[in-house]
């Protein structure tokens, strides 16, 4: 059996996954009460992002014989899939079979942190951490947890220890680069984000960070040349929207409007639905002082999503422009509205109003 696995596992590290699937194939109608034969298959239709195949096959597995791992595999099919309830019911059942069983902690803590329950998360990190105390997944998920409660530096010292756990991880470089980021340390950010690039040369977001932050710095050259760089490896993350829109302002912070346009029009096409991008263009319309199209941008957005400020305060600034500070007033008020009370929005009327 031990070959056959080796046989298997070779095929998928290849990414030859449908021959990975036939072998298993054959080999179940010679045995078709071998639970591990479906698990392989399992494996197989997991690692192609076919989950419902997968699940399909990995109930198979657990009908032959329930285990910790096929009931833990399973609940890592119900996560992608999308139905988080019935994952950690599986997990939890899985852990019922052995409640040291570290990768079925993650996975749960993983799912705990993605719901917002953060204390069960952290419980589960912890506990993981007891079993094993070099395990960097749980000093990544205790981490994060830090950073969204707002301790940057609780969560800069577990992405530290994630790293000395395992040092070829590029993903805790990342995000402890996003740290240092949120505390506008850059340099440092730089140092964390060139180091997962040292480990994957093709990591986009990466190269998307470096782009905001040489933007923050107010570097647009090299804003633009890391922005070029993360749309040119994304083949496998995604829609590049962020890259786009990235690279759209600092081409308009260049003065560069023509790029600009063509960028935050390939970001609009990409999502229509993220209303932000509306507001980039609006700011490009706006600097080529097509004041119709840039308040139209900003309308479009008011409409589908009021709740968001900037497009407000952005029409406002638009209308001061040429000087219609009555109208300019009452897109502030209507963002007062949103924001009651907030000053800078109160010191913005009250300048308006000085030419009334």
């Amino acid at each position: 059996m031990e070959d056959f696995k080796d046989k298997v596992y070779q095929l998928l590290q290849q990414g030859k996954y449908n021959d990975a699937i036939d072998l298993c194939d054959k080999e179940i109608l010679i045995n078709p009460n071998d639970l591990n034969l479906y698990y392989l298959k399992a494996t197989a239709h997991f690692m192609q992002k076919q989950y419902p195949r997968a699940l399909l096959t990995i109930n198979k597995s657990i009908k032959i014989n329930k285990n910790l791992f096929n009931l833990g595999f399973k609940g890592n099919i119900l996560w992608r899939m999308g139905d988080k309830t019935a994952a950690i019911d599986c997990l939890n059942e899985s852990l019922e079979i052995n409640n040291t069983f570290t990768p079925a902690l993650c996975l749960r803590s993983r799912i705990y942190l993605s719901m917002g329950e953060y204390s069960k998360a952290i419980t589960d990190a912890k506990s993981i951490l007891e079993i094993t105390p070099d395990n960097d997944d749980a000093f990544s998920i205790i981490a994060e947890i830090e950073r969204i409660n707002g301790h940057a530096n609780n969560s800069i010292e577990n992405y530290k220890k994630a790293i000395e756990c395992n040092p070829n991880y590029k993903v805790n470089y990342w995000n402890l680069g996003n740290c240092y980021c949120d505390i506008k340390e850059y340099d440092k950010a730089i140092v964390e984000y060139k180091t997962a690039l040292k480990i994957d040369n093709k990591y986009s977001d990466c190269y998307l960070s470096l782009g905001n932050v040489y933007s923050n710095l107010k570097n647009y050259d090299k804003a633009i040349e890391y922005y070029t760089l993360a749309i040119e490896n994304n083949s496998t993350n995604g829609i590049p929207c962020n890259h786009y829109n990235g690279r759209a302002y600092a081409y308009l912070y260049k003065g560069d409007l023509e790029h600009a346009l063509e960028d935050i029009n390939r970001a609009i096409e990409y999502n229509c639905s993220y209303y932000y991008n509306y507001l980039t263009r609006a700011n490009i319309y706006w600097a080529m002082q097509k004041y119709d199209m840039a308040i139209k941008d900003c309308k479009y957005v008011m409409e589908y999503a009021p709740d968001i400020i900037l497009s407000y305060t952005t029409i406002s600034s638009i209308l001061a422009e040429q000087n219609k500070y009555y109208e300019a007033i009452k897109y502030i008020d209507i963002a007062l509205k949103l924001k009651p009370n907030d000053p800078e929005l109160l010191k913005i009327k009250f300048e308006y109003s000085k030419y009334l």
